[in-house]
């Protein structure tokens, strides 16, 4: 009896002990990793710090947001402009094509700041950097990060610069610069793509989850650099994701694109987010016959080699479905903005994802098959076109400009805000 009763609990033990080491692997996601949690169905949005001016005076536009490694500074950069407004384009001494926005002959800067205190205060990490450009979206802070040795890396649009002919030298396309810690200065030109075939620009940039993995985000033309604008009829634009490994030494195209899904968006401005298994989800602002709209669809990851979009072959990427029309109530609007996503990965709404926009904030827990709109205190929103972070803490910083698009003015005054702003699972918010 008594080893019968022996062999018995000796099975029971045995299955104990595969339970608890199952539960350990896949409980806790595979490799050991624990899972994503899974986010909550609806959020509630509390506001700690509002509309805080934190940019020089003058024509402020197109603020960045990112963390610093190391200490965790939340950073900005943004493009300022001043001084006297610039000859109408009807001057002689005007190249042909120029658009009267008044920027062409102004002071223009480049600018970054850091804070260490959750945004209370500002400093200047160098100082702000005088660059030769007309027009301030060519040096747009957006598409700029910190890699994790503490270097920035930044976008300049070549080709937003390079067709005024008294802006010589430069490569027609978009490119990549850096600026080590204690640098005196933004090194070289990077391209991306082959000057002599494409021409492309960039407006995102993020690191996914895995910490190595850098996307770039933005547009290509099947045209030869610094000749797009030249002719007649425009190339049909495409949707280019570029990826690194390697902290941004090397890039190459990651993305299908099914002539399904081409067909359905003509490439713009869009962002995406990292779903838990991989995937992206994708908000794009793009056109359905003459209507500005938003779509939105999912990046399906996958390890097999793929062809992209550019002809190359990639061990892995993604392969874009279909997009559709953004559901209700993530609600269509006249102008869309270049969309914002923020995957959340902090505080009581990890795992779900924010879409911030002037208009309203929305939140998806189901990787966009759903949207609701997050309330927030006095109907706070964010201003005009929105980046934003999310520090270790929760805390969501949203940086965005006065106004819109304007034409520059002599004297203009038109100011970078900083947001500050958390999530709770609704239910939890203080009253």
């Amino acid at each position: 009896m008594n080893r019968v009763r022996e062999r018995v609990l000796a099975a029971l033990f045995a299955v104990l002990a595969v339970t608890g080491i199952a539960f350990l692997i896949f409980g806790a996601g595979g490799n050991g990793k624990p899972k994503r949690p899974s986010p909550p169905t609806a959020v509630t949005g509390e506001v700690l710090r509002r509309d805080n001016v934190i940019s020089d005076k003058g024509y402020n536009t197109f603020a960045g947001a990112w963390i610093m490694p190391g200490d965790g500074a939340v950073a900005t950069a943004y493009a300022n402009v001043t001084g006297p407004v610039a000859p109408p384009c009807r001057s002689p001494e005007v190249p042909a094509g120029c658009a009267e926005r008044g920027f062409r002959g102004a002071r223009h800067r480049f600018v970054v700041l850091e804070s260490g205190d959750g945004a209370k205060t500002w400093k200047k990490p160098f100082a702000a950097e005088v660059v030769k450009t007309p027009a301030p979206h060519a040096y747009s802070g957006q598409p700029t990060i910190a890699l994790r040795d503490g270097t920035l890396l930044r976008r300049v649009n070549g080709e937003d610069i390079g067709i005024y002919p008294e802006y010589g030298g430069e490569p027609g396309t978009a490119y990549l610069q850096r600026r080590a810690p204690g640098a005196k200065s933004w090194s070289g030109r990077q391209l991306l793509l082959d000057p002599n075939r494409y021409t492309y620009n960039l407006s995102r940039m993020k690191r996914l989850r895995d910490g190595r993995t850098l996307v770039a985000l933005g547009a290509f033309w099947k045209v030869r650099a610094g000749e797009r604008l030249k002719t007649p009829v425009q190339e049909r634009s495409g949707w280019l994701l570029m990826t690194s490994t390697d902290e941004g030494a090397t890039w190459q195209n990651a993305m299908a694109v099914p002539g399904a899904a081409e067909a359905a968006a003509l490439a713009n401005e869009w962002d995406v987010a990292e779903l838990r298994d991989g995937d992206l989800l994708a908000v794009m602002r793009t056109r359905e016959g003459e209507r500005a709209v938003r779509k939105q669809v999912v990046l399906e990851k996958t390890g097999d080699e793929i062809t992209t979009n550019t002809g190359t072959r990639s061990k892995g990427g993604w392969t874009m479905g279909v997009p559709v029309l953004t559901p209700a109530p993530f609600a269509q609007i006249e102008f869309p903005q270049h969309p914002e996503l923020l995957d959340l990965e902090h505080g009581p709404a990890a795992g779900g994802i924010l879409h911030i926009a002037d208009e309203a904030i929305h939140y998806t827990a189901n990787g966009g098959r759903s949207w609701s709109k997050v309330a927030f205190p006095s109907n706070w929103n964010s201003h005009y076109y929105p980046n934003s972070v999310q520090a270790s803490g929760g805390n969501i910083y949203v940086f965005s400009h006065a106004g819109g698009d304007e034409n520059y003015t002599t004297n203009a005054d038109k100011p970078i805000y900083v947001d500050v702003v958390r999530l709770v699972a609704d239910g939890d918010a203080l009253p």
